[in-house]
């Protein structure tokens, strides 16, 4: 497929643009890596310590980040495992035998009962609407920080590009020109190789928060499931069925 030339502009450094091409995938353009390299080198030595070095605002503790999205997560998660088991649990009180169950006293064994599972499944549906709000906060802090680590891993790549067209030999002369002589290359091959691993290592990291968002959104997804559909339905199919074993109740009482 042939290049879509679109240009992406870059927020941290206008002059490091990206071009996007049919599949989605991006790559630096020549021009911007040429540009960089050359303002590296008017900087001479000094660009060394100035490469890659972060702009704009810093990024929080991804780590941090990830594990209170795990605990939120992990809270919703126990939410939604205990709600569907409990309305099940009364679902499967049958309507057999009222007169039996209430002349043994089963019937009013079974009321208490009712009532215990119905305020725990209240208490869960209260907790879990608290663990629900907090996750979709969670949720958009943690694609806010992914959307910083994609910009950084861009900024980390047109560094590193624009650093090894330093570091070529088609840049031997100007380098020599610049005072970048063999120390100071072996400096600048070193600084290459470790911002090759930051940005590896931010890349890792972002996909543990892609991981970690796409799991978050589908236990909060489980959980507006149950509270919007299920639970209204369970509500009223329990009302129905108290209603319907209080009236039988009250007809074999009358036989």
């Amino acid at each position: 497929m042939g290049e879509l030339q679109i240009e992406e502009e870059n927020t941290h450094n206008p002059k490091l643009s990206r071009r996007v091409d049919n599949s989605g995938s991006t790559s630096l353009s020549a021009k911007a890596v040429q540009h960089r390299a050359a303002e590296l080198l008017a900087q001479g030595t000094a660009c060394i310590d100035v490469l890659g070095r972060r702009s704009g605002n810093e990024a929080n503790d991804a780590f941090t980040l990830l594990e209170a999205a795990s605990a939120h997560t992990g809270a919703l998660l126990e939410v939604n495992m205990r709600l569907v088991p409990l309305m099940s649990a009364l679902q499967r009180q049958g309507s057999k035998y009222h007169w039996l169950r209430w002349f043994t006293g089963k019937a009013l064994e079974q009321d208490v009962f009712i009532d215990k599972v119905r305020n725990e499944i209240d208490e869960l549906a209260h907790k879990g609407q608290q663990s629900y709000v907090d996750m979709v906060l969670q949720i958009q802090n943690l694609a806010a920080q992914q959307k910083l680590m994609h910009t950084e891993i861009a900024l980390l790549e047109a560094e590193i590009a624009a650093a090894k067209l330093l570091a070529s030999p088609a840049f031997a002369q100007q380098r020599a020109l610049a005072g970048i002589h063999d120390d100071e290359l072996t400096r600048l091959i070193r600084r290459i190789d470790n911002l090759g691993a930051m940005a590896t290592a931010t890349q890792l990291t972002e996909a543990q928060f892609k991981v970690a968002i796409d799991h978050a959104k589908s236990v909060a997804d489980r959980y507006r499931e149950i509270r919007t559909l299920l639970l209204p339905i369970w509500k009223q199919s329990l009302g129905f069925d108290l209603f319907s074993r209080r009236v039988s109740n009250q007809l074999d009482q009358g036989k």
